[in-house]
């Protein structure tokens, strides 16, 4: 594997890490038969994904249609025009917005890239999922893949910055603003880090990903 493609599976190393699953390769549970059922079989429970259309309409929902991050933006856009007090008087009324708090905790340190790490994630990780099931080919999903992470790249200034923009996606996603939530995350990034087989630890942030397969 070139050290472009490495660099680009890092882009859902969180997710991977989480999954228990390999950083190395593409296929992040392997090309066995038996793991191309249970990809197939988590594809169609957790992403509504039963052929190659329905994928497809997920990666463009991820990527050219903003995921997640369309509605955090929208929310940030908000919160700039407010005054604190404002912010802080409608958090008080309104106390099961849990979405909102994080949208408070984070639209200033965030305002440049929002929680698009958390989509950028999924993206790689749906390509490789695609692939071990037969709905990308391989090179279809290094396209993908590698043009994706090279935007990824342009976006963030390094991969801290991309982890909290990631967890405070999955923050928002499931309205989670327990410290219990966070250091169970945290845990995945501080691995991610620290073991010298990453590819966050074994490759500098701005490798050359300009490159072919």
């Amino acid at each position: 594997m070139r050290d472009a493609q490495f660099w680009a599976l890092g882009v859902s190393a969180i997710l991977t890490q989480m999954n228990g699953a390999e950083h190395d390769q593409l296929h992040s549970r392997g090309n066995t038969a038996a793991a191309k059922k249970d990809i197939i079989h988590s594809l169609k429970v957790y992403w509504s994904v039963n052929n190659r259309e329905d994928l497809l309409e997920n990666l463009v929902w991820l990527g050219e249609g903003g995921g997640h991050n369309l509605g955090f933006i929208e929310w940030v856009k908000l919160f700039q025009l407010k005054s604190e007090h404002r912010i802080q008087a409608y958090l008080k009324a309104n106390p099961e917005k849990q979405s909102m708090f994080l949208v408070a905790n984070y639209y200033q340190s965030l305002s440049s890239v929002g929680i698009r790490a958390w989509d950028d994630g999924r993206y790689v990780s749906l390509c490789r999922w695609g692939a071990t099931a037969g709905y990308l080919t391989e090179d279809e999903a290094w396209g993908r893949i590698l043009a994706h992470a090279r935007d990824v790249q342009s976006a963030f200034t390094g991969w801290d910055q991309f982890a909290i923009s990631y967890i405070a996606g999955k923050q928002y996603w499931q309205e989670k603003t327990e410290v219990d939530f966070l250091m169970k995350e945290m845990a995945h990034v501080t691995a991610l880090n620290t073991d010298k087989d990453s590819p966050w630890v074994k490759l500098p942030w701005d490798l050359d990903l300009n490159t072919s397969i």
